[in-house]
């Protein structure tokens, strides 16, 4: 093994993803650091806005970086020329939110899968032809499939589609931008569990974005939380919803539902006051000092407002970014929140 594969997989550094419109500068992603460890998964979530899909995009070069570095395999992807970028492509591949927009519907299911082998010259007709015929099978489509359009397939079938193109590659990093928000409640439980097992079988990694927490819960092994662009906390799945050290995801927590009616009734709701500060002027300091609701019950101090918090260990594990998160767990709100509710999360995502 070379040292670069001994570390991380994926390593984000301060990264920072900028638009300019007009005069203004929009910081979709400002500062983030993320790590992806062969074979785990880590999720992304936050609220919508938050630039968690702007990372995606970054990460599989979409987009280019405004600022920190992108290390795959310890290789920083901005020092690549054209050809080394080329053929690193197939390495990270992409499963995108809407399985209705991300297919071309004047192409067969067989042909569109097979346009990435044909793009990097991967095998002749005959080869490409059983690889398709091998990645229908592995998402658990009939062979029949190939021959049909996407305006013939279901969503949850469009997705498996879409899966398995990203496969075609043999990637070692998927990128999986909210794979099941667009499906029905039953198709997202057998998309779920199609990516755990391709996992299992093939050993891939992948940074999986959501805002559902039951899903994240159930796919990912990491969690990192985002808002405004940047870290909350990161850690352990377990540690993060289990033990939350950020009051934003103490926040996202409460938000979940619970299909447990007795929970639902006893444990306390943390409901955030206004919308979330725009990315082209965000707060000084923490930036979710506005509208953090442990900061009102702190006397409001003024360290929130005037000094972006540090990465400083997290009871049981990881990072968090809060000047009081251990003032968090003595919180009766926290307390409230979390009585019981995420352990009944795991087995209502199960």
């Amino acid at each position: 093994m070379t040292p670069a594969a001994a570390g991380p997989l994926l390593d984000v550094r301060d990264l920072s993803v900028h638009y300019r419109r007009g005069k203004t500068v929009v910081r979709a992603v400002d500062g983030l650091d993320l790590v992806i460890e062969r074979g785990r998964t880590l999720g992304l979530v936050g609220e919508s806005g938050c630039g968690k899909s702007t990372v995606a995009k970054a990460v599989v070069q979409l987009v280019d970086p405004t600022g920190g570095q992108i290390l795959f395999d310890g290789e920083d992807l901005a020092s690549l020329s054209k050809d080394a970028l080329r053929r690193f492509r197939p390495r990270v591949q992409m499963i995108f939110q809407d399985p209705y927009s991300s297919l071309n519907p004047r192409m067969s299911v067989g042909a569109w899968i097979e346009e990435p082998l044909k793009i990097h010259g991967r095998g002749d007709a005959s080869a490409r032809a059983l690889r398709v015929r091998e990645l229908v099978d592995r998402v658990g489509l009939p062979p029949s499939v190939g021959a049909r359009y996407p305006g013939q397939l279901s969503g949850g079938q469009r997705q498996r589609v879409g899966i398995a193109r990203a496969l075609a590659l043999d990637p070692e990093l998927l990128v999986a931008d909210e794979p099941t928000s667009a499906l029905d409640v039953s198709i997202q439980a057998q998309v779920l569990a199609l990516l755990e097992e391709i996992q299992r079988d093939l050993g891939i990694s992948y940074l999986f974005i959501s805002h559902d927490l039951g899903a994240v819960r159930q796919v990912a092994q990491d969690i990192a939380v985002m808002y405004l662009g940047r870290r909350c906390e990161v850690g352990t799945a377990a540690r993060v919803l289990d033990q939350p050290a950020h009051p934003y995801t103490v926040a996202l927590l409460s938000a979940a539902p619970v299909p447990d009616p007795l929970v639902e009734a006893t444990r306390e709701r943390i409901i955030l006051q206004g919308d979330p500060p725009s990315p082209a002027h965000p707060p000084a300091g923490c930036r979710f000092h506005p509208r953090c609701w442990l900061r009102s019950t702190l006397g409001n101090p003024e360290v929130c407002a005037s000094a972006d918090p540090p990465a400083v260990p997290a009871d049981g594990g990881g990072l968090v970014h809060c000047h009081f998160h251990q003032q968090l767990r003595e919180s009766a709100a926290a307390r409230g929140m979390l009585s019981g509710a995420a352990t009944d999360l795991q087995g209502g995502a199960s």
